[in-house]
């Protein structure tokens, strides 16, 4: 296997190396349905963001779980804060829960499939 692939440890959130940051909203295929819909207002609330151009897009992770992404965060603060960034309106619009990820630590989860050590990494 190749070196970078087979690494399943999770790379440290430094903003001088970690430039790039997804929000992400999981939906258990029981929900699965919602996800069109859900897309779209997200889809809709993303252009009103000021200052950022972000973006959506749906993801499988397994059989049982989809992601939908937001793209375009380029600092954990602000993807940590992300809902700070919707109007008060858009806030009522957008309120399934999310985690907050770098684009290296979410090519360990889709790869090794380890999204459960990533959200709960005292409990390895």
């Amino acid at each position: 296997m190749l070196p970078k692939i087979a690494n399943t440890d999770f790379v440290e959130a430094i903003d001088s190396v970690t430039t790039h940051y997804k929000v992400v909203f999981q939906f258990k295929d029981t929900e699965r349905n919602n996800i069109p819909t859900f897309k779209k207002e997200l889809d809709s609330v993303l252009k009103e963001v000021k200052y950022y151009r972000l973006s959506s897009s749906v993801d499988l992770y397994n059989p049982q779980t989809t992601f939908v992404l937001v793209h375009g965060i380029k600092n954990e603060a602000v993807a940590k804060t992300f809902k700070q960034l919707l109007t008060d309106k858009n806030k009522k619009k957008i309120i399934k829960p999310f985690f907050v990820i770098s684009s290296a630590n979410y090519q360990t989860i889709q790869i090794h499939k380890n999204l459960e050590a990533y959200l709960n990494p005292n409990n390895q």
